[in-house]
């Protein structure tokens, strides 16, 4: 059996003119928890570059530091060789003042040798 023209309009969508308050608010709700959510988001960016300027400064200042100490290093180790080349050159000198006592030993020990 065929529908009759009444029957087709009851079953047909349609648009209607009204909408409903319930519509409304969730619209709202939902613009409100979006524009939060973009705020929440833009205060946690801003947050982070925050955190990100202070980490550049703290590496910024380490490298500084670092850079520093490794001068004040290589100060010592230059100062270390002069002092070093200074101690070998006295260690030289004191072998041979040894070796020239050692010598006048023997030759006392020698001399008093044939005296005997």
């Amino acid at each position: 059996m065929m529908p009759n023209g009444d029957e087709l309009h009851k079953e047909s969508w349609h648009l209607s003119k009204s909408i409903p308050i319930s519509l409304i608010v969730g619209l709202l709700i939902q613009a409100g928890v979006g524009i939060w959510t973009i705020s929440s988001m833009s205060s946690d960016i801003e947050s982070n570059r925050e955190l990100i300027r202070a980490v550049e400064r703290s590496a910024v200042s380490d490298v500084a530091a670092t850079r520093d100490a490794l001068k004040d290093v290589v100060r010592d180790l230059s100062i270390l060789e002069v002092r070093v080349h200074d101690t070998d050159v006295k260690i030289g000198r004191i072998e041979e003042n040894l070796r020239y006592i050692s010598n006048t030993l023997e030759s006392i020990n020698a001399t008093l040798k044939n005296l005997q």
